[in-house]
C-alpha cells in the first residue's frame, strides 16, 4: 500500500477535489468526481467509469489521477515514495515505489517456480514499460506509446483489431 506521508497527500487531494482521483483499495475502487477527461480516458481502455464514493480509511494500493503534464510535475514534487506513470493523455497511475507490474509478476513467478523466459506481457502505455522490459517477451500493442514500442520485443496490432490473438499466433501459442 501507499504509505504516509504520500497517502495523506493523496487523501487530501481526493477530499479537496483538486482533480479527479481514483482510489484503489484491496476490494474496491472509486472516484471523487467525474469529468469529460475521465470519461474519455476510461472509454479509451474500454473500462467503466468508477463510481463516486468516499474514502473510509482503508489501505490504498494505487491511485489514478486525471491530470495534465504541469499538474503531474507538481504532484511528483510532493510525493516522496511513489512513482507516477502516464497511461493516457488524461491519466496517470500512482503507486508505491515498492510496487509495480514487474514486481507483481516476479512474485507470481517465484511462487509457482516459473522462469521469466516463459512470460509474455502485453501493454500500450508508459505504465507498462517496466513490465515489458521484465517479461521474457514484451509485446506492445499497435496503439502503444512510441517509447513502449521501442523497448518491446514485438509490436502487434491494436486490441480492437485482435492484436493479442495476432501476437499469440505469431509466437505459435495459438
Amino acid at each position: 500500500p501507499i504509505q504516509d506521508p504520500d497517502r495523506t497527500i493523496l487523501i487530501d487531494c481526493f477530499h479537496q477535489m483538486r482533480f479527479p482521483l481514483v482510489m484503489v483499495e484491496k476490494n474496491r475502487l472509486y472516484i471523487n468526481q467525474i469529468t469529460d477527461q475521465v470519461k474519455f480516458a476510461q472509454q479509451a481502455i474500454s473500462t467503466d467509469v468508477p463510481p463516486i464514493d468516499t474514502y473510509q480509511g482503508a489501505s490504498v494500493y494505487q491511485c489514478t489521477a486525471f491530470i495534465d503534464a504541469r499538474q503531474t510535475r507538481i504532484l511528483k514534487s510532493k510525493l516522496q515514495d511513489c512513482q507516477i506513470t502516464r497511461w493516457n493523455p488524461y491519466g496517470v497511475d500512482i503507486i508505491s515505489r515498492q510496487g509495480g507490474k514487474a514486481k507483481g509478476i516476479a512474485k507470481i513467478l517465484k511462487h509457482y517456480n516459473i522462469p521469466k523466459e516463459n512470460v509474455m506481457a502485453f501493454g500500450d502505455g508508459e505504465n507498462d514499460m517496466e513490465m515489458l522490459a521484465y517479461a521474457g517477451i514484451g509485446v506492445a500493442m499497435g496503439n502503444a506509446n512510441p517509447k513502449l514500442k521501442e523497448i518491446a520485443d514485438y509490436v502487434t496490432d491494436e486490441a480492437k483489431n485482435d492484436g493479442i490473438v495476432k501476437a499469440l499466433e505469431h509466437f505459435n501459442l495459438l
